[in-house]
């Protein structure tokens, strides 16, 4: 496709994602822009997105079908952290999002990302969020795109998802999860409740 997407960093431009495209794209749509001077800008961005799906129907952030483990093999990488699959998270942005623009469960681009979503759902309910700690983030990411397409919160899938939110609400009123989720992939609650946190299991509610 056509260079289309925003950078996360001024220093960074040549290296734009998709999680950053998709928030400039949804301030543009809603700016009172004339249309004629926005629709070149908006359509490019959203070609670039789409061009970003990878093969099993996610969305990764800065790298499209990125997962060969070799790659973190590489010594420039101590860390070993150079895989960019895709993930819920972002598969949840781009659903929500593109359901503003007219696409629905029929359209075959999200036909193959709603089968993403389904098979990464944990059996607890929840999804994982990696760029966010972690299971209430991936969770409450995947919520806002299947509620944007419509789905009702009786569906089994979701139904499991919110009751697990509830389950895991603390005893004063809030919500937290620890880091080490990322380690054990088995949610563990942090020691005290944590705004952030409390706001993204309320906005999956």
């Amino acid at each position: 496709a056509k260079p289309g997407g925003w950078a996360f960093e001024f220093e960074n431009d040549y290296f734009p994602d998709v999680d950053d495209t998709i928030e400039i794209l949804s301030v543009i749509d809603r700016l009172a822009i004339p249309e004629d001077e926005k629709k070149e800008s908006m359509q490019l961005g959203i070609d670039w997105l789409l061009s970003m799906q990878n093969d099993d129907g996610g969305w990764g952030a800065f790298d499209k079908n990125q997962k060969q483990k070799l790659v973190n093999r590489i010594p420039f990488s101590d860390h070993k952290a150079c895989l960019d699959p895709s993930t819920p998270v972002i598969t949840g942005r781009m659903i929500e999002y593109l359901s503003t623009q007219g696409y629905d469960r029929n359209h075959p681009v999200i036909k193959r990302a709603l089968q993403f979503i389904w098979q990464t759902q944990e059996k607890f309910g929840g999804w994982f969020g990696r760029w966010g700690v972690n299971y209430l983030y991936g969770t409450w990411n995947v919520i806002m795109g299947l509620g944007a397409l419509g789905f009702d919160p009786s569906d089994d899938r979701i139904s499991r998802a919110l009751n697990w939110l509830e389950s895991v609400q603390r005893s004063d009123g809030g919500w937290s999860e620890s880091p080490v989720t990322y380690d054990t992939a088995k949610f563990s609650t942090y020691g005290v409740s944590i705004p952030s946190q409390t706001a993204w299991a309320l906005m999956g509610l």
